[in-house]
């Protein structure tokens, strides 16, 4: 919330968008190899 108010509000929301997509891309990429780890 803090960079929204320094940066202003569309690069706030942009840098949101890529840090959310960043945390769902790791989460899948964990996902996976926990999926991989459990079947060997």
């Amino acid at each position: 919330m803090f960079l929204t108010h320094y940066a202003g509000w569309p690069n706030g929301a942009r840098l949101n968008s890529i840090v959310e997509e960043t945390i769902g891309k790791a989460a899948r990429r964990a996902a996976r190899a926990a999926a991989a780890e459990k079947q060997n």
